[in-house]
């Protein structure tokens, strides 16, 4: 009986770390990414990627570095704990491996950005988008399929973009102030 206890809160306490760490890895990634965002408006500003903007961004994206990272331990645990605890289907459902879809393009767009941390407007926009479109799904977790979570993250994504791109133009529009 002790032994079934143990194990039961064993599980408990592995199940509840996880979970804080992919809560971690998200605040981390979300807000890491928010504050290049910003740091990309500010070069923008004046045109110039200054030295300490350029640093300052690069400190973030060491940051958003460290949630993908907690995001992809802490879900290959919970990928793990439901699989062997016979929940295969929970592994299959179009939100859970849509959520895995958005971590990998956080991970290849960190990967595959090896210039400038400010490098470049659109790139940024979308590194963006996809951050909180992956923020959206880990907080909301719709049961929906395929199709849906495809037009959903494309009208995110084009409608983000197209407010960042606007949002970039109105600020290099006006350097003087």
């Amino acid at each position: 009986m002790v032994f079934v206890f143990l194990s039961l809160f064993t599980a408990e306490v592995v199940n509840l770390l996880l979970y804080c760490m992919q809560q971690f890895g998200m605040a981390l990634g979300v807000g890491g990414e928010t504050i290049v965002l910003i740091a990309y408006l500010l070069a923008v500003r004046d045109g110039i990627i200054e030295e300490t903007e350029e640093r300052f961004a690069k400190a973030a994206r060491a940051v958003t570095w460290i949630g993908v990272f907690c995001i992809i331990l802490s879900g290959a645990g919970i990928t793990l704990t439901h699989y062997v605890g016979g929940q295969t289907a929970l592994v299959l459902e179009p939100a859970f491996l849509f959520k895995w879809s958005l971590v990998a393009i956080v991970f290849f767009l960190r990967a595959f950005n090896r210039g400038s941390s400010l490098s470049g407007g659109l790139f940024e926009g979308f590194s963006g988008a996809t951050w909180y479109a992956l923020f959206l799904v880990h907080i909301l977790a719709p049961v929906a399929g395929w199709s849906i979570f495809g037009v959903i993250y494309g009208t995110w994504l084009i409608g983000f973009v197209l407010l960042w791109t606007a949002l970039v133009l109105m600020v290099r529009g006006n350097p003087d102030t």
